[in-house]
């Protein structure tokens, strides 16, 4: 099965250096995509919490349509593997195929998805295994921005 998304327009390319909240200027955006509403609000308070502006899907095709209608505005990707409709990786692709230079956390508590060099090597700028702590998904977000 194959996941295609066009937005209609050209993309820009992303930014080379990404503001962080820490040093002011415009706020960094994060998109989080997760099928559970509790793991999305807590998310999302967590990284509001740190000074980020925050967008939410919650599915992998509500993602991919939300990062199609903001993609010159987000910065990184927090992605569940695991939704229904269009699952983690799929969401991924289409979302490279918007632009190519996103980047995403893939984010899972299943083992199938245990091997985060797996994932990190076929694209992903980061991986965190559920359940995962709020200090370190901040963490790994303002890592994935100042990379």
């Amino acid at each position: 099965r194959s996941f295609l998304l066009s937005c209609n327009r050209e993309i820009e390319p992303v930014q080379e250096h990404m503001p962080t909240p820490d040093k002011g200027g415009p706020a960094v955006t994060v998109l989080v995509v997760d099928d559970s509403p509790e793991v999305l609000d807590l998310t999302r308070q967590a990284l509001e919490d740190a000074g980020y502006r925050v967008l939410t899907a919650r599915d992998g095709l509500e993602g991919v349509l939300e990062f199609c209608r903001h993609d010159d505005e987000i910065h990184v990707v927090v992605l569940d593997a695991m939704m229904p409709h269009v699952d983690g990786v799929e969401a991924f692709k289409a979302i490279r195929g918007i632009q190519y230079e996103a980047r995403v956390i893939l984010t899972t508590g299943y083992d199938c998805f245990d091997t985060p060099d797996r994932w990190i090597g076929i694209g992903f700028a980061g991986f965190l295994k559920k359940p995962y702590g709020l200090r370190e998904l901040v963490q790994q977000v303002r890592e994935t921005v100042t990379a």
